[in-house]
């Protein structure tokens, strides 16, 4: 589910679900499908060629927003969703998975709880798996978040597997090679995108590295990712450009 609070300082309250995405996997593989809900918010219906509408709200700091939100087509949901050229799910992983919650029966890894439940199988303990932090927590070591904050948002396109697997910019939680992290690296082909500057991230530099130009940008050949989003995810920008002011 897709959704907005009417206010991001209050999330639990009132909210509106813009759409839900199923991924359904089907006899000849996985299929991608985009609901549009109504204004009453009572339903949903299949759109697939995707969609526009305003969407209102307050932000963080008690800014009254307003912006254009787009809904993929069908056939856009393998521009991201796509694993060795086969539309695949990208969101559901061990790493980000492996936390607890807040459960009617208590605290407990949510991983593990699913396991009691019958519901998964294969889990063996929290030690065994991999788990990211929470990169909005700043008291966590600045490599650690940007790593968690990459692999979620990035990764499913910069891997090895990727739709960006031509890049060199692989940006997995485990990635531990500067160069396929973009430190010093010259861009494959990345055009307008690049901007005016050279290497993708530049050590101790920010403001001239493209990664975080790419990600500040919502013009069309510049933006990153080139479809989902319309705004710039400032919190998100300014951990990036932490990290790499950091680097030495």
């Amino acid at each position: 589910n897709f959704y907005y609070p009417e206010d991001f300082r209050k999330p639990e309250g009132k909210r509106r679900i813009i759409e839900t995405r199923l991924m359904i996997h089907e006899e000849n593989g996985w299929g991608a499908y985009p609901y549009i809900w109504n204004e009453s918010q009572t339903e949903a219906i299949l759109k697939v060629v995707g969609g526009q509408m305003e969407v209102s709200f307050t932000d963080y700091s008690g800014k009254d927003q307003v912006i254009n939100y787009i809904v993929p087509n069908k056939n856009q949901c393998k521009t991201c969703h796509n694993k060795n050229e086969s539309l695949a799910p990208i969101g559901v992983k061990v790493q980000h998975l492996n936390n607890e919650l807040e459960f009617k029966s208590g605290k407990e890894n949510q991983l593990a709880h699913w396991t009691k439940l019958g519901k998964l199988e294969g889990f063996e303990s929290e030690s065994a798996h991999p788990a990211m932090i929470n990169y909005e927590d700043s008291s966590l070591p600045l490599d650690d978040r940007a790593m968690a904050y990459l692999d979620i948002n990035c990764s499913h396109c910069h891997s090895a597997v990727g739709p960006a697997s031509t890049s060199g910019l692989f940006l997995t939680y485990d990635q531990t090679d500067p160069l396929k992290l973009g430190v010093n690296k010259i861009p494959v082909a990345a055009g307008n995108g690049a901007g005016s500057f050279d290497f993708d991230i530049v050590p101790g530099k920010a403001d001239a590295s493209i990664l975080p130009f790419r990600m500040n940008s919502t013009e069309v050949g510049i933006a990153m990712p080139e479809l989902g989003r319309t705004t710039v995810h400032k919190e998100g920008v300014q951990l990036i450009k932490d990290w790499i002011n950091g680097m030495k």
